[in-house]
């Protein structure tokens, strides 16, 4: 039996942990960023154009293909103007600018208006080619952002949180049940801290106000600046997108590839895995979260032989139909990209890993 659990404290109705709070003063839609008549030449210039106490929404997206293509694809959804060699504001309609820094392998999206309509916009952008997609977060990367933001400044405070079970996390009471908490009070990391130990979860969002900025993250990959300094809050979110630099680099070596072979006259075709080193305490009923969150990982379960820590599993994309096995190899779990390699598509599933397998799982070459 499925048991939902759900924890409100709420003394503030503006503390919403998905971000639903009122923006304390929104941007002039024309002015965005004070990008209207700037033109910048680095990321820091960029983020300098923000202006303090305007809210905003940055998202990032894994790119792999070269900019003047990848630019391309974003005018397909997007009218576009530049900024300078590597900034440009994108509108969507209206009312809806997004401002975009041109990093080479994660883009970075600075959203003034809606989210949902930049959500929605991305997600057919994604569905569109396997070479540009948004990046995610793993519960896990939240809970690494929650500790790290507290150990640089002891005074920062979670105001709200939305926490789930995770498979990577035991807890000492009933961690097998599927639960969503939701809490909103001033003693919102020690109480996650709490129940996380007790019940084997992990922030799915949450709220934190530091000294510089107050911004509510989540797992779908969006970070809203609801207070204080944009800049401050931009140099966090990108220190968590970063840390997918070294799993990208390995997975981009993965996928169908072409390999010579003395017994033909032509190339032979084979599948090139990646694969995470796990503690060994894995079991195949894990997959089943695949399927629990379908609308999050946009994998479906084709079939699954085996079971416990031994199992092999074809999984389909939802958004582009491909391929993806996944099969165990002792304390390994190898990801072989089959039809298409979709890096994006890819990093949703290393975040599922790293949430309902091993938390601390690392990203390896196969050799």
């Amino acid at each position: 039996m499925v048991r939902f659990i759900e924890m409100t404290f709420r003394p503030d109705a503006e503390s919403f942990p998905d971000g639903r709070a009122k923006p304390r003063q929104p941007m002039d839609e024309l002015d965005f960023l004070g990008l209207r008549d700037e033109e910048v030449e680095t990321e820091e210039e960029f983020f300098e154009c923000a202006e303090e106490d305007s809210a905003a929404t940055l998202f990032a997206l894994v790119n792999t293909i070269e900019r003047d293509e990848f630019v391309r694809v974003l005018s397909d959804g997007f009218d576009i103007e530049w900024r300078g060699d590597n900034a440009l504001i994108a509108t969507i309609g209206a009312d809806n600018q997004v401002a975009v820094w041109l990093d080479e392998q994660f883009p970075l999206l600075v959203s003034s208006g809606p989210v949902g309509t930049v959500r929605d916009t991305l997600a057919e952008i994604d569905a569109g080619t396997p070479d540009i997609g948004r990046l995610i977060f793993s519960m896990t990367q939240l809970d690494t952002f929650l500790q790290r933001t507290r150990s640089y400044d002891s005074e920062a405070v979670v105001t709200a949180f939305t926490a789930r079970n995770a498979g990577s996390v035991t807890g000492v009471k009933r961690s097998d049940r599927n639960r969503t908490m939701s809490y909103w009070a001033n003693d919102g990391l020690e109480t996650y801290l709490d129940l996380r130990e007790r019940y084997g979860v992990l922030p799915s969002s949450f709220r934190v106000a530091t000294n510089d900025f107050e911004a509510t993250l989540r797992e779908d990959g969006s970070f809203t600046v609801h207070d204080g300094s944009v800049q401050a809050a931009a140099r966090e979110f990108t220190s968590i997108v970063t840390d997918r630099c070294q799993p990208v680099e390995v997975i981009e070596g993965s996928g169908p590839k072409t390999v010579e072979s003395q017994f033909r006259d032509r190339g032979m075709e084979v599948v090139v895995p990646w694969q995470v080193d796990t503690d060994g305490g894995f079991d195949a009923s894990g997959l089943n979260q695949l399927e629990e969150r379908r609308d999050r990982w946009a994998y479906g379960i084709s079939r699954v032989r085996g079971s416990g820590a031994s199992f092999d599993a074809e999984l389909i994309d939802d958004r582009r139909y491909s391929r993806t096995k996944m099969r165990t190899k002792g304390s390994l779990i190898r990801v072989f990209p089959h039809d298409e390699l979709d890096v994006a598509g890819q990093l949703r599933l290393l975040a599922f890993l790293e949430d309902h397998f091993d938390r601390e799982c690392k990203v390896e070459r196969v050799e």
